[in-house]
């Protein structure tokens, strides 16, 4: 038998990926068939670039999941090459890690994305994490932004790994175009 659990009160990170502070709770202890992590991840105040690079779990141990990972106030996303957001939401994780049961989402309240050194205010911007066995949220992102005399409209769908983009102009150009 066995059991650990762990305080967070804006435990302060400074790396490449996340500068500022952590809050919340975790726990590990026996599960069923695996140890289960449990507890609630709070961020506030803080920005993070997450990586292009998705992780591979196939080679770590397997644990049972009973998280929920918060974004408070003041959550920027940040790369200077291709986003600039600030973020809000929650997602729970239940299932294990390599079968994970994602449920909840994140949405841009403000901010920018840029493609082909074009810089696309966002209009609408959701990652919906309800993919099954994935940590891969499924995007909706939606901005304008200008070239020249023209509106250029970005819609990107899919998984975040593997978005589908349409780009559309007013007045209208052809794709080649634009």
């Amino acid at each position: 038998s066995y059991q650990g659990s762990l305080e967070l009160n804006k435990l302060g990170i400074d790396c490449d990926y996340f500068k500022g502070p952590l809050s919340g709770q975790l726990a590990i202890e026996e599960g069923h068939n695996f140890p289960l992590l449990k507890g609630n991840i709070e961020i506030a105040d803080a920005m993070l670039n997450i990586p292009l690079i998705a992780i591979n779990t196939g080679n770590s141990p397997d644990l049972e999941m009973d998280m929920t990972i918060s974004l408070g106030k003041n959550v920027r996303l940040y790369n200077p090459v291709l986003y600039d957001l600030i973020v809000t939401g929650a997602a729970t994780f239940h299932g294990t890690v390599s079968h994970p049961i994602p449920s909840g989402q994140f949405e841009a309240l403000r901010g920018s994305v840029r493609y082909l050194d074009t810089k696309f205010n966002v209009t609408k911007g959701q990652a919906d994490f309800s993919q099954a066995d994935s940590f891969i949220p499924y995007m909706m992102v939606e901005g304008n932004g200008r070239v020249g005399q023209y509106t250029i409209m970005l819609t990107l769908r899919g998984p975040a790994d593997n978005m589908n983009m349409l780009l559309r102009s007013q007045p209208p150009l052809t794709r080649q175009q634009i």
